[in-house]
This record gives C-alpha cells, sequence and structure tokens, in this order.
C-alpha cells in the first residue's frame, strides 16, 4: 500500500513540473514568434501645409452693425452722432479700459474655475472607468404600509372607566389579595374626570431626556453601481467635460477679444453707412437693445462664418477671395466685422462641423461684375505660420492614458515600448500634430490588439504606405 502511494506521488510530482515547464516553454514559444510591425514615423506622417477655409454667402447692400454693452461695459466717449454719416474705419465709441481690465480679471477667474471643475470631472471619469461594477441589486419586497389609524370616537370616559375598574379587580383576584384596591380607588370617589385622571394617568416628574446624539457619516464610503448605472455615469461625466471643455473655449475666445479691447478700447465702423440708433449713455434701456445701430448706404458687402480655431488668426482687415456661383467671376474683399458669439444657424462650408463658427461681413471695394443677391463662395486663408519640422500623425496610432498621450515606439533593441509625447492641435479631423517624444527617424506600432504590449518584438512592416516603400532589417 505504501508503495503505490509513493509511486502516485512520483508520477503527480512528474505531471506537474511537466505541466508547469510546458506552460514555461509555450510561454517562450509565443515571446519569440510574436512580433508587432512597425513603420517609420516618417512614412506615417501626414504633413501639414496650412489651411484654407472656404464657405458660402450672398453679396447684399444691406448691411447693419449693431454694438451692444453689458453690465460690466462703460462707455469712456461716444464719438458720432445720431443721423451721422460714417465711413469704414471711423471711429464711433470708446469703452472705459479700466472697465476692460476689470472684464478680464473676472474672466480669467471663470477661466481657472472652469479649468477647476475639468480637473475634477477628469479625475471622476478615470475613477469610474477604473471600478469594478457590483451585482445586481436585489428588489426590496414591497411592503404595504398599514395606514389605517385608530379611532377613539366612540370611546365614552365612562367605557374607560368601567374597563379599568374590572382590570383592577382582575389584577387583584390572580394575587390572592382583594384588598390590593386601596379606598382611593372607591367608584365613589371616580365619578368626576379630575379624579378618574389622577388615578389612569397621575402627574409624574421626570427628568429630562437628553437626545441621542447621531452617529456621523462616514463621506469615505466607497459608492457601487451595477454595470447599467456604471455606463450611465461614465456617460454623464463625459458629457459634462463636453460641455466643459465648450465652455473653456468659449471664455478663452472671450478672454482674447477682451485683451485686444484693452489695447485699442475704441469701436470702429464696420461698414457705410449712417448712425440710426444711439442710446442715452446715462440712460441706457434695459430691454438688451443695442446701444449703437449703423445702417449701410452704399457699397457691396458679403456675409460668411468662421471657425472658432481660426480666430486667432483672422481678424478685421484679414482679406478673403469671393468667387461667384454664376459667372465664376473673382475678386477680393476685407473682412471689417467678426461677431462676438457663435452662430445659431447652420454653417455650410468645408470646415470642421463639430466646431463653433461666428458670422463676418466682408466690404467688396471693387466689385466689377458681382451684383446684389449673387451668390458666392469665400475662401479665408489661415494658419500660415506652420512649423516646418511638425510631425502629424494619424489619431489611431495615438493613445491616451490619464489624460497623457503615448505611441509604441521602437526602443532601439527590437522591443516596443510606450513613448509619451505632447501633442498639438487637431487638422484634417484625423490627424493629431506631435510636438515632443518621437522624431521622423522613429519607429512606431499600431497601439492597439494583442501584440499592442511593451516588449513584444518588432519587425518591419514591409508595405507601401502613401506611396513609400519601407525596407529595414529588424533587430533580433
Amino acid at each position: 500500500m505504501k508503495k503505490k502511494i509513493l509511486v502516485f506521488l512520483l508520477t503527480a510530482a512528474i505531471l506537474g513540473g511537466g505541466g508547469a515547464g510546458g506552460y514555461a516553454g509555450y510561454k517562450n514559444y509565443r515571446d519569440k514568434h510574436t512580433e508587432a510591425e512597425v513603420w517609420s514615423v516618417a512614412s506615417l506622417d501626414w504633413g501639414y501645409w496650412g489651411s484654407d477655409m472656404e464657405c458660402s454667402g450672398v453679396v447684399t447692400n444691406d448691411v447693419v452693425q449693431q454694438i451692444y454693452l453689458n453690465n460690466e461695459q462703460q462707455v469712456e466717449e461716444v464719438y458720432v452722432e445720431e443721423g451721422q454719416t460714417v465711413s469704414v474705419g471711423d471711429p464711433l465709441l470708446k469703452y472705459d479700459e479700466t472697465s476692460i481690465q476689470y472684464e478680464i480679471q473676472m474672466k480669467e477667474l471663470d477661466i481657472e474655475t472652469i479649468q477647476n471643475n475639468t480637473a475634477i470631472a477628469e479625475r471622476a471619469l478615470n475613477r469610474l472607468q477604473n471600478m469594478t461594477p457590483i451585482e445586481e441589486k436585489p428588489e426590496e419586497p414591497w411592503i404595504e404600509e398599514d395606514t389605517e389609524e385608530e379611532t377613539t370616537a366612540d370611546v365614552t370616559p365612562e367605557d374607560d372607566r368601567e374597563d379599568w375598574l374590572f382590570q383592577q379587580q382582575e389584577d387583584s383576584q390572580q394575587s390572592g389579595n382583594p384588598n390590593e384596591i386601596s379606598d382611593a380607588y372607591d367608584a365613589a370617589d371616580l365619578e368626576t374626570d379630575e379624579a378618574w385622571e389622577n388615578v389612569i394617568e397621575p402627574e409624574v416628574t421626570e427628568e429630562p431626556v437628553q437626545p441621542e446624539e447621531e452617529p456621523e457619516e462616514d463621506t469615505e464610503v466607497e459608492i457601487g453601481y451595477t454595470k447599467e448605472e456604471l455606463a450611465r455615469e461614465i456617460l454623464t461625466t463625459k458629457n459634462k467635460l463636453r460641455d466643459l471643455d465648450v465652455s473653456l473655449r468659449t471664455a478663452q475666445l472671450e478672454l482674447t477679444k477682451l485683451k485686444k479691447q484693452a489695447e485699442d478700447a475704441t469701436v470702429y465702423a464696420s461698414i457705410n453707412g449712417v448712425v440710426k440708433t444711439l442710446q442715452d449713455v446715462d440712460n441706457l434701456p434695459g430691454d438688451g437693445s443695442a446701444f449703437l445701430v449703423v445702417t449701410g448706404s452704399d457699397g457691396l458687402y458679403v456675409k460668411g462664418q468662421i471657425g472658432e480655431l481660426l480666430l486667432d488668426q483672422v481678424t478685421p482687415g484679414t482679406p478673403v477671395s469671393l468667387t461667384s456661383w454664376q459667372s465664376n467671376a473673382m475678386c477680393d474683399a476685407t473682412i471689417t466685422e467678426i461677431a462676438e458669439y457663435p452662430s445659431d444657424g447652420g454653417y455650410y462650408g468645408s470646415g470642421n462641423p463639430n466646431s463653433s463658427y461666428y458670422e463676418f461681413t466682408a466690404y467688396i471695394e471693387d466689385a466689377g461684375a458681382l451684383t446684389n443677391g449673387e451668390a458666392v463662395d469665400i475662401t479665408i486663408q489661415g494658419d500660415q505660420d506652420v512649423s516646418t519640422g511638425a510631425i502629424y500623425l494619424q489619431k489611431a496610432y495615438v493613445r491616451k492614458e490619464n489624460g497623457k498621450y503615448y505611441v509604441l515606439k521602437e526602443d532601439g533593441d527590437g522591443r516596443l515600448k510606450k513613448q509619451y509625447v505632447k501633442t498639438g492641435k487637431t487638422v484634417y479631423g484625423s490627424a493629431i500634430e506631435i510636438r515632443s517624444g518621437i522624431t521622423a527617424d522613429d519607429y512606431i506600432a499600431f497601439p492597439y490588439g494583442k501584440t499592442a504590449k511593451e516588449g513584444v518584438r518588432t519587425k518591419q512592416a514591409d508595405t507601401t504606405y502613401y506611396g513609400m516603400t519601407e525596407r529595414r532589417s529588424a533587430n533580433v
């Protein structure tokens, strides 16, 4: 019997050792034969030479310039009168520079608050995305509450007295002492309500009861979510981050405009026309109407829309090109005014549909063959200051982790490693600028899939990409 047990133990040990060795061998085989293809950054670089934005518009001679004041803006001086004729570039009014500086400070505080809220939301999203959902919560049984109230409307004081006397007699009989009922409880003494109350509810002086202290709530308790609840929380937090991003960009644009106003607090006429409306600066109306209105009198204009990403490059004075839909006639115009707030209407152009767009007015100095009401294409050349050494990779090759971007780069020894990069703007809707972290001579892998791991062996991707064939000996 002992020999059988010994043989069994030896067999189990051999099989166990063989299994462990087999798995180690399989892992070693898998590591040797798992390879990730890598491409040179130079072959993946989209390149970027600046962007021209196109939109459409209609030539018109019916334009209006309206100037609104908010509660913080104060007018220092008005240069025109109602009914006065003005030309493009004529000064209309000047803001008080002190009030502009105050607005700048308040807007900077708004931006700081938005950034703090964004950081909090990002931490919350990261915690939610790393949270393990709990099991489904069991449904609590439904218990019908007894709302029926006891009624004593049919019970009279005489009934209470009889019941009490009967109970006293029962108690005295059970105790074997029929004299237990005192003379003070004689029925003759209980004929009045006052005597009865002294018997049933004698006055007793009690010590005041101290209220129990409620235990403090444990604010550190981790909230659990089911799979569905967790998905809803993640979606809600992402939507909040999206709204915060929009608010931040809007506030930053407003801050940029305020800083430009601080440099020159004067507002100029953007059209040729007549001052139709001018409110009393010391008695402003509270109906939200414009403080100053200039209506166009002569000349042709065109209105279009510009994306928010170009607002820091396109300003009043920027030239645009017009092309007629009917005759293909071309002429130039100059932007004279850009709206302070995004347009509520639809956008028709070549820009990013997810971006906000601002309406602009351009003055056509020499209309040539263009006429009032004619539809035109408008071309705005933007982003002329483009770095010659910038790298633009397809966004699929760049991953985000805890708010940081990274690529899977070959480490020089034939293995993948995680390389964090600094990113910039997104162009064409699908390429992102890489400002630092990698160079055009580096090789990177697609950062998704089974081979997208640090330490995986690399091999050259022998394929044609964008007309370029990459061939390189892989490290072994």
